[in-house]
């Protein structure tokens, strides 16, 4: 259906699978090979998708040490204090003027994710569009339906190749 496993002995198992299938029409897997190819994560890649669209959910722990490097850069004595310093400074960063007219929704939104932000190297270097593109994102990321954000989030690619970069900047690696 073209999902293809995340693990690499699901992959193996995968291949041995397509190719018994190729040899034999009529093969089938069964029950336990089906249930061990649907444990972990699963990948579908749809038309159109280009491999530097990926976005490794390993790096997932590194971009929580990167924002935690973020706040821990500032000079304040809270946690919540730090926040608000990283969050005027992205908000400065992107043009955001009327953050004070966004719904409590849509702020907290954009806090969440300000220190990730922060951490983007070339930030200053974005075009307009490719700002106001992050603006949406983080914006809707307080919003009410996951969707909008999902959708937004497409819009950012570079936000995500950032993202990457900067964890790649750390020194440390994925765990696997």
């Amino acid at each position: 259906l073209g999902f293809r496993p995340g693990g690499a002995a699901a992959r193996a198992l995968a291949a041995r699978e397509a190719a018994r299938m190729a040899a034999d029409r009529g093969y089938r897997s069964d029950t336990k090979t089906l249930r061990t190819l649907a444990t972990g994560d699963l990948y579908l890649d749809l038309p159109g998708f280009a491999p530097a669209d990926h976005f490794d959910e390993a790096l997932l722990p590194q971009v929580g040490a990167l924002a935690a490097r973020q706040l821990a850069a500032q000079s304040a004595v809270s946690r919540a204090d730090a926040l608000r310093h990283v969050v005027q400074s992205v908000a400065g960063d992107l043009g955001v003027r009327d953050l004070g007219a966004w719904s409590p929704a849509e702020r907290r939104g954009f806090g969440l994710l300000a220190p990730v932000v922060a951490g983007l190297r070339d930030l200053r270097d974005w075009s307009a569009p490719e700002r106001a593109a992050l603006v949406a994102m983080l914006r809707a990321k307080g919003g009410a339906q996951e969707r909008d954000y999902a959708l937004a989030a497409s819009a950012v690619p570079r936000f995500f190749g950032g993202i990457a970069a900067a964890t790649r900047a750390l020194g440390t690696r994925p765990a696997r």
